[in-house]
């Protein structure tokens, strides 16, 4: 490509008039290999990273000018970038690169104006347009650092950047230029299979290798999880890649590590057998009597149809008895009802009726030549049990089309605190799914997000509805579940990379069943230019405001989002109406579960038990319903026909 020096001096307005330097003009050079790095008006620099920005060069034309030293510039830790400029009616950059296709980062600065209007131009890269009527006073005030990074390819041997005013003159501070390479996930190795004999732990010795990109950050994050087992597991860090790991039961637990490079993230698994201990005779000359069993153990229930609940009091040791009081008294071995045993070689046993009242149990074993066991105790909350409500015949509904749809499906619930119907909703969300054939379209799956408060026992609880409910179901990617509490980085990481993925034949809609805290960082993670392909759906007021107007108040901090900021970042936005009204109902509507002989339908059953409310509430599934579906309106009849079952 030939040089064409300007043809006229440039025009300086308001800043020729401040004594700055002769226009000139910068031939061009042989081809550099990326970075360059440039600043423009200015003297070689080494900035705070210890990257080498040259003395201005590869410019056609135009006038520099310098400011104080001491000028105090904002948004950046390397003011003396800023504190000199190249500036020209029209600005041209002619940089000599081989060909390729390169991230340009143009750095600006209003050093001079202190206005809005008084410097407006464009700047085109390239021959493409890539900033149009640029006021950087209007963006970020005056004395304030500026960037703004564009993907160029050069097929001519020659970066063309060229600033064209509209008001004043066009400008630049400085200007980097580094090679685009394509970001790889990372590849990771969670280590052997181990063999283990409790009670001693696995030493986990997890590696991931990755390109280095993006970079910041540069490096990767690790977080490890249980993917199966008969017990739990605690990491002693679980975000480090080597680290121990102890199991609360023998059997066989399948372990995962997952790495983030902040975009894209991978996993690998491994298989831990722990053996069980070998058994260690009890020093103890004396036997200690078992500790009596409640079956079921203290919670909030409803009556039978005799008005009570039946609660089973019994004892492992043969030929032992239990005393036990209903006043919250303790039993000893002179005081409390009295359970014997039929004969010295059986075990007590008695059911024991509680009536509507909250009744504190207490009970001892007891037996001769033996030390008195613990005492059990367990407070139960009896309720009525509703009145079944009447029926009228309904109309007939038609049993909705199980195809599979069309778009990709991300789920974001809580239930580790406030409300816990998502114990319930979750696992007959996770049905609907896998009734319809739509498991592989299910990409993201985080639960427990009220991460700033939480109970860890209901985490588990929403572990078993969301990852052990896709087990039974069957044919779900389980390494798209997420518990957000423990996870949180990785959950953000995944569905961000999701969002990432979308296009316009690539749609992905979100089900926003919690507050929406996680889904607003996945967000504000993305791809602004990918937002639009994404479609965020609620039903649930308290779910849309609930991280920004509540949360500081439990402890969250930093930034809040809401449903509408969310929809303000460029997510569309899908409110449909509230489905307490057609899915928070007494049990009765929902005895076909429980009588079903189809042990998925009894384990949807015992979920709505496990939530512990007084009606089976399974609201939030009808989010799922709806976007199966395009019925906004579902009811436990609608859901009886999407999951096969007859009327």
């Amino acid at each position: 490509m030939l040089y064409l020096p300007l043809a006229f001096a440039a025009i300086g307005f308001g800043e020729a008039s401040e004594g700055a330097s002769k226009a000139t003009s910068s031939p061009f050079a042989t081809p550099t290999p990326a970075p360059v790095r440039i600043n423009c008006g200015g003297p070689a620099y080494t900035d705070g990273l210890g990257q080498v920005w040259t003395a201005d060069n590869s410019f056609v034309g135009g006038t520099t000018k310098s400011y104080s030293s001491t000028q105090v510039v904002s948004g950046t830790t390397d003011a003396t970038l800023y504190q000199s400029e190249r500036y020209a009616q029209t600005l041209t950059y002619q940089i000599a690169l081989a060909n390729g296709t390169y991230d340009v980062t143009l750095d600006f600065a209003e050093m001079y104006f202190n206005a809005t209007g008084k410097r407006v131009f464009s700047v085109i890269l390239e021959g493409q347009t890539v900033l149009q009527d640029l006021d950087i006073f209007a963006l970020v005030s005056q004395f304030s650092a500026l960037q703004r990074t564009f993907s160029v390819t050069v097929n001519d041997g020659v970066l063309n950047i060229t600033g064209t005013a509209s008001v004043n003159n066009a400008q630049l501070a400085a200007i980097e230029v580094t090679s685009k390479a394509p970001n790889q996930s990372p590849v990771v190795n969670a280590g052997a299979d181990q063999t283990i004999t409790l009670p001693g732990g696995a030493t986990l010795n997890g590696s991931a290798t990755d390109d280095g990109l993006p970079n910041p950050p540069g490096a990767l994050t690790y977080g490890w999880s249980m993917l199966s087992g008969p017990g739990t597991v605690t990491f002693s860090n679980v975000n480090a890649a080597s680290t121990t790991a102890t199991f609360s039961a023998p059997g066989s637990y399948t372990l995962q590590l997952a790495a983030s490079d902040s975009t894209l993230s991978s996993s690998d698994t491994l298989i831990i057998a722990a053996n069980a201990p070998t058994p260690t005779p009890t020093p103890t000359p004396t036997p200690v009597a078992a500790t009596p069993v409640f079956n079921p153990v203290g919670g909030s229930y409803i009556t039978s149809s005799t008005g009570t609940k039946s609660v089973v009091i019994s004892d492992a040791t043969v030929g032992s008895s239990v005393r036990y009081t209903k006043d919250g008294s303790t039993p000893t071995a002179m005081m409390g009802t009295l359970i014997s045993p039929a004969s010295a070689s059986s075990t007590p046993s008695a059911s024991i009726q509680l009536p509507v009242a909250t009744t504190t149990l207490k009970a001892i074993g007891l037996k001769t030549g033996s030390i008195n066991s613990a005492v059990q105790s367990g407070v139960y909350t009896i309720s009525p049990s509703p009145s079944p409500t009447p029926t009228p015949t309904p109309t007939p509904t038609p049993t909705p089309a199980a195809t599979p749809v069309t778009f990709r499906i991300a789920i974001s619930s809580d239930g580790n605190w406030h409300d816990r119907d998502d114990i319930c909703a979750t696992a007959m969300s996770i049905a609907e799914l896998a009734n319809t054939g739509n498991q592989t379209r299910l990409v993201h799956y985080d639960y427990a997000d009220h991460y700033w408060i939480t109970s860890a026992s209901r985490e588990e609880e929403m572990r078993i509805s969301a990852v052990e409910t896709a087990k039974v179901w069957g044919g779900f990617d389980l390494s798209v579940f997420y518990n957000s509490t423990q996870l949180r980085s990785l959950a953000v990481t995944h569905l961000a990379a999701e969002i990432n993925k979308s296009s316009a034949s690539n749609r992905l809609k979100i089900l926003g069943l919690a507050p929406m805290q996680v889904i607003g960082l996945a967000v504000a993670q993305s791809d602004p230019a990918r937002r639009q392909y994404v479609t965020l759906v609620s039903h649930s007021n308290w779910n849309d405001t609930h991280a920004s107007v509540s949360g500081p108040g439990e402890g969250l901090t930093g930034t809040t989002y809401s449903y509408s900021k969310i929809g303000a970042m460029g997510v569309n936005l899908l409110h449909i109406i509230d489905q307490n009204a057609g899915l928070k109902n007494p049990y009765d509507q929902y005895y076909w579960l429980r009588d079903s002989p189809d042990p998925k339908l009894r384990w949807l059953w015992d979920r709505g038990q496990a939530a512990g409310k007084t009606t089976f509430d399974c609201s939030d599934a009808g989010e799922t319903y709806f976007v199966l579906t395009g019925d906004q309106y579902c009811t436990p009849n609608k859901l009886k026909a999407l999951l096969g079952v007859g009327p």
